[in-house]
């Protein structure tokens, strides 16, 4: 993906599929995997200022709370 977004002069990829979410840099090009709603609990979202954060769910209902959200910031979304 980082090639193709390379060839159209891209700054960087978000996909998703049943993997961890997770974010790394491909020879200049970011690469950002959302991770799965099924599996990891995980998507990413963009802030008002324009960050991209990885979205994790938690799931704590086992220790009897209530689910809650927890987000990583990423990068800052190319304006």
């Amino acid at each position: 993906l980082a090639v193709e977004a390379r060839k159209h002069s891209a700054q960087g990829v978000i996909c998703g599929h049943i993997h961890h979410a997770t974010t790394r840099e491909i020879d200049g090009i970011v690469y950002i995997n959302t991770g799965d709603w099924v599996e990891s609990c995980t998507a990413v979202g963009e802030t008002h200022d324009g960050k991209l954060v990885i979205i994790r769910w938690l799931d704590q209902t086992a220790a009897g709370q209530d689910k809650s959200w927890r987000r990583s910031e990423l990068f800052e979304a190319a304006a």
